[in-house]
């Protein structure tokens, strides 16, 4: 099948979203009578799409898989076996970072670093580090086995014909899971919901079965780009209200996802299938279709940041309005480069090809 640029330009647009979150813009600072915080709230709450939009795509792409041919194990060996490899890579990277950086403040503070490691390694917990990517500077990370373990799961169903009893289950599930989340505020559940069980599964799920289904009604259907817009921009304004409500009032937790996030992002979902080539030649949809990059490295990017204004001295700067402005721009453009030149010289570097590259060839006797 033809690739879906729309697609991809909404996963750019994920991507600047996702850097959002992580930054928190404006959430220490206040201005011509704004509350910084307020404008992070709003930011950050718009921005609460993309994860969802990620997963749900991650799903659609693998259900397209199952509709040019039957899904074999093979399909979801080579799947798992790239995210894996990714994940374990760059959660060495974060453990190497913290490491460092136990390292420098046993020398600053003059305190004892086999003492700080050995506390550092003995307070990770394996589950929670592989699970919930929690016990070291990586956090973002965790929708990487939650994604793993989604598509687990859909190919056992797919396998077994229970597409239709999964895509409930997992709408349950996602209720369940917004008691860990904003909605904590009227019912709390003990156990964390930013998972792939109750949050990861439905989107993924969704994903497919849009994959799976007749959807050519999507394309041929005389839908406006305008009525698009305004359901996108009204679910996005329900969303603002609904984290704001259950927030303010109610005292729930900030959350992740809310009800108004699916209808958000299924709306967002139909647009990109009902005009597939919209941003086919654009920025970001070169940058959606290289978005894994820069989520991976992105957090490395900013505590790296912060890190080199604590050691200068300059840690008032993240205080003033031009910092706030440029540092998510910044962020995500340095992600996006940075990410591009580990790919460029990765080979050259783990290998010894550069050290003979200008060595002469040997005549044959």
């Amino acid at each position: 099948m033809e690739r879906n640029y729309a697609v991809d330009v909404v996963k750019g647009l994920g991507m600047l979203a996702i850097v959002t979150i992580h930054t928190n813009p404006f959430r220490n600072m206040s201005f011509a009578g704004f509350s910084g915080a307020t404008i992070d709230f709003i930011l950050d709450t718009l921005s609460r799409f993309a994860v969802p939009f990620f997963f749900m795509a991650a799903g659609y792409l693998f259900g397209q898989k199952a509709v040019r041919e039957p899904l074999r194990t093979l399909h979801l060996k080579k799947y798992i076996g790239k995210l894996a490899k990714l994940y374990a890579v760059w959660q060495i990277a974060y453990i190497l970072y913290d490491v460092c950086l136990i390292a420098a403040r046993s020398v600053l503070e003059k305190t004892e670093f086999p003492t700080a490691v050995a506390a550092y390694f003995g307070a990770m917990h394996p589950l929670k580090l592989v699970y919930y990517s929690v016990g070291n500077s990586g956090y973002h990370l965790w929708y990487l086995p939650s994604l793993m373990a989604c598509m687990v799961v859909i190919f056992i169903c797919y396998k077994y014909k229970a597409m239709k009893g999964l895509l409930w289950a997992s709408v349950l599930l996602h209720g369940v899971g917004l008691f860990g989340q904003a909605y904590s505020g009227l019912f709390a559940v003990s156990f964390p919901t930013r998972d792939a069980l109750f949050f990861g599964l439905f989107y993924t799920t969704l994903g497919f079965v849009f994959a799976q289904g007749n959807i050519g009604w999507i394309r041929n259907r005389r839908a406006a780009k305008a009525n698009y817009i305004i359901w996108i921009l009204a679910f996005s304004l329900l969303q603002l209200a609904e984290r704001a409500i259950l927030v303010g009032w109610f005292r729930g937790n900030p959350g992740d996802y809310f009800v108004s996030t699916a209808l958000l992002v299924i709306v967002l979902f139909l647009a990109a299938l009902h005009r597939p080539h919209a941003g086919k030649d654009s920025i970001w949809a070169a940058i959606g279709s290289k978005s894994a990059g820069i989520f991976v490295i992105h957090v490395l990017v900013i505590n790296g940041s912060h890190l080199a204004l604590l050691l200068t001295g300059y840690e008032r700067v993240a205080e003033t309005l031009a910092w706030n402005l440029l540092f998510t721009p910044l962020v995500f453009v340095a992600s996006y480069f940075a990410y591009e030149f580990l790919q460029r010289w990765k080979g050259r570097l783990l290998s010894f090809r550069w050290v003979t590259a200008g060595a002469p060839r040997q005549r044959r006797a």
